[in-house]
């Protein structure tokens, strides 16, 4: 079994985005999560995933992580915040809104390389994009450990 799919982030997404096509709704099949909960789940997997990230950045140096690390850490830490799951369209909102100035023309770049859908893991990340989504990554992690979940 993969973890992925037996997260409180993936629980949370099916109760309360669920659509049951067959069946219960999902609302009767999965307890309602705590926002801090979820908050302490998103705040660990930012950091974790941030620390491999960052220890062995080779695995995601492609034109497609360039982008897809930037905004799902944009992502997390309006996740985080909310204490709910929300697109990565409504994550850059808040982003630009709520960091760093600095930060938004490279979110707004890696939105706008997104809707290119013919982007693969295949084709190798631009140096200057990688190198900023890295110090990106920094900067959120930095921002995540510094939030306070209280129960």
């Amino acid at each position: 079994r993969s973890d992925h799919c037996n997260t409180l982030i993936t629980r949370w997404t099916v109760r309360e985005k669920g659509i049951a096509l067959k069946g219960p709704d999902p609302k009767t099949l999965i307890d309602p999560i705590d926002p801090n909960d979820l908050r302490k789940e998103i705040k660990d997997t930012m950091i974790g995933w941030g620390d491999d990230l960052l220890e062995e950045p080779d695995t995601y140096k492609n034109w497609f992580y360039q982008s897809y690390i930037v905004l799902n850490y944009s992502r997390m830490l309006h996740d985080l915040h909310e204490g709910k799951i929300e697109s990565k369209l409504k994550g850059i909102i808040w982003a630009k809104s709520n960091l760093d100035p600095k930060w938004i023309a490279l979110i707004d770049y890696c939105w706008k390389e997104r809707q290119d859908t013919s982007i693969s893991v295949k084709q190798p990340a631009s140096q200057e994009v990688f190198e900023k989504a890295l110090e990106f990554v920094k900067y959120a992690i930095q921002q995540g450990r510094q939030y306070d979940i209280v129960p």
